[in-house]
């Protein structure tokens, strides 16, 4: 992949998108391959294996209530190569005042701390814990430096979470960031020690492995980007290149160049681990 003109790594973030074209040209590519794997329609796999409706219209797909606009773009993107599809939906979401990157504002809402949000599953005994929203810079914020600063809003999402939700029992993650030493080494030790691996559906399942990874989020595609809101090249030149040679759909996910993970522990790891009193 050839850099793009103003998407290097520089010192001026504030000049990028939201999101970078080649963000959107590996998942086209990505999608055109699992198109012929999948025996599926082009638009049926750039709906269901990328995040570009997501990051087109800021909310999830939902069959049956999507944009008119979305329909509109697939028929402007029929018969057309990964190239021109990319350059028709960049165009457009180009074109939209959300495209524009502004730094994360905080949000006061008792379910995001700092860069954390937190996601009750299952009438809140599941605590599902998200990375939301970063602040562009040269260090990323979790980075090792940063990570007193991310520990202290895990604990105060964790203090809110006993307050709001007394019922939790167990807290579990999803993405690709827990490769990353610096993000696992800001969670209790029993989190990242009990951690399978998740694939999407149709996926061999093997040991260590279950199904549930979704390719609609930055779960997974937020590894191609870097800290300044630039593409990750190295990455994105790996993952096209072992798509050219993919034949089968274990081979496409494996493509990526960092799987998702799931960590699973008991809440009152967290509690301990943070010096958190629970009301019960």
């Amino acid at each position: 992949m050839t850099p793009e003109p103003g998407n290097k790594q520089t010192k001026e973030p504030e000049n990028l998108p939201e999101h970078p074209r080649g963000y959107f040209e590996a998942q086209v590519v990505f999608a055109e391959k699992a198109t012929l794997i999948q025996g599926i329609t082009p638009t049926e796999s750039l709906t269901r294996n990328t995040a570009l409706y997501r990051r087109l219209f800021r909310h999830k797909f939902s069959k049956g209530s999507e944009s008119p606009k979305w329909r509109g773009l697939m028929e402007s993107c029929t018969d057309q190569d990964a190239e021109t599809i990319t350059n028709i939906l960049y165009s457009w979401y180009l074109s939209q005042p959300h495209s524009k990157y502004e730094d994360p504002i905080p949000k006061n809402d008792g379910f995001h701390f700092g860069i954390f949000r937190f996601e009750p599953l299952d009438n809140g005994k599941v605590i599902k814990v998200h990375v939301s929203s970063l602040k562009r810079g040269e260090k990323s914020e979790l980075a090792s430096v940063n990570r007193d600063k991310r520990q202290e809003e895990m604990k105060q999402m964790f203090t809110a979470i006993s307050q709001s939700c007394p019922q939790a029992e167990t807290v579990i993650g999803g993405s690709w960031l827990y490769n990353t030493v610096a993000y696992r080494n800001i969670y209790p030790p029993e989190f990242i020690a009990h951690m399978v691996r998740l694939v999407p559906e149709g996926y061999p399942v093997s040991d260590g492995m279950k199904t549930g990874m979704s390719l609609q989020g930055d779960s997974i595609w937020g590894q191609f980007l870097n800290s300044q809101g630039g593409i990750k090249y190295d990455l994105v030149d790996r993952f096209m290149a072992k798509i050219k040679t993919a034949a089968t759909w274990k081979e496409l996910i494996d493509a990526f160049p960092n799987p998702v993970w799931q960590p699973k522990c008991a809440i009152e790891n967290f509690y301990s681990y943070y010096n958190i009193s629970p009301i019960r």
